[in-house]
């Protein structure tokens, strides 16, 4: 397989994913236009608008690479306002870290999708970092993120909502794809898996402990939880926030027996790519103080939880999943 046909290939599948995600949160069907794809060596960016928002997602594992979004700046204000379940208006301003946030987070929803349908395609795991944004003013500073070969664009269309994207595809990441995609590549044995590969990136051995395997991939899930989390609360309180590494311990017959109590506890349904559940637990006053930071207060409302501190908590969680 040529590089381009692997750079439509794996655009038709981040343009499927698309369309589902977006499609899921208005209830509506997704679609898509056609993929094109154009071999942009020579100018890779002097067909596109600028200010352009991008959004970098680095994939590890079956498939090691890093895909690069980028969309105008209206474009990104439509798909964030879909995220927080708002209406854009006709605000024109420069986007917000809320909306900043919500747009990457839809394309971590996206690259989810993209992840397991590529980790299928290898036949090894495939798995995603945290999505980072930034928004390109010039050419000049686009020019600065390297070499790129390929663009691949598709248009999205759900209920109301139609957003142009735009994939940009460096040579060394188009040779991978192409190397993914070709004949004789579609499945990776263990016993040729990098060595030096990640924990919880590598295919896992036929006798691999099931034990080990399942911890590894609860510390990973965690890992994720925990990095989103921080990059959430640096955008809200726009102070840089970090996370200690999660601690996994080993399963328990009452896994919640240790705590004090009273405790919050927020549940989430994850379905489509993955089917399961998160579970989430605070306290109280720590509920109450992220309520504060999501409602712009100095400090908490008060000893209790109202409805409203609950509801605060619930959506800087669902930003944070």
């Amino acid at each position: 397989m040529s590089q381009i046909e692997a750079v439509h290939r794996s655009a038709e599948l981040a343009a499927t994913a698309c369309a589902e995600v977006l499609g899921e949160l208005l209830d509506a069907e997704g679609s898509f236009d056609g993929v094109d794809v154009r071999d942009s060596s020579a100018a890779p960016w002097g067909e596109l608008s600028f200010p352009l928002v991008c959004i970098a997602v680095k994939l590890a594992g079956g498939v090691n690479g890093e895909y690069l979004f980028v969309l105008a700046s209206d474009q990104a204000r439509a798909v964030a306002s879909t995220m927080l379940g708002v209406d854009a208006g006709d605000d024109q301003g420069e986007l917000s870290d809320i909306e900043l946030s919500s747009v990457a987070e839809a394309i971590n929803q996206v690259m989810a999708k993209v992840a397991a349908a590529l980790a299928e395609q290898v036949g090894a795991p495939t798995e995603i970092a945290s999505p980072t944004t930034d928004i390109i003013a010039s050419q000049e500073k686009a020019a600065a993120l390297g070499e790129a070969s390929f663009t691949a664009q598709f248009t999205v269309r759900a209920g109301a909502l139609s957003a142009s994207l735009v994939q940009v595809v460096p040579a060394e990441f188009a040779a991978i794809l192409a190397s993914s995609f070709g004949p004789g590549e579609t499945s990776v044995p263990a016993a040729d898996a990098d060595a030096d590969a990640e924990p919880g990136n590598a295919p896992v051995e036929a006798d691999a402990d099931l034990a080990g395997s399942t911890l590894a991939a609860v510390e990973s899930t965690a890992g994720i939880v925990a990095t989103s989390s921080a990059e959430v609360l640096t955008a809200l309180i726009g102070e840089v926030v970090t996370a200690t590494t999660p601690s996994i311990e080993e399963p328990s017959d009452d896994p919640l027996g240790g705590l004090g109590y009273a405790r919050v506890l927020v549940e989430f349904d994850i379905v489509s790519g993955v089917d399961g559940g998160s579970l989430l637990v605070l306290t109280r006053s720590d509920s109450a103080t992220l309520a504060a930071v999501m409602m712009g207060l100095d400090e908490p409302m008060g000893d209790g939880l109202s409805d409203i501190e609950l509801s605060a908590v619930a959506e800087a969680m669902s930003q944070m999943m």
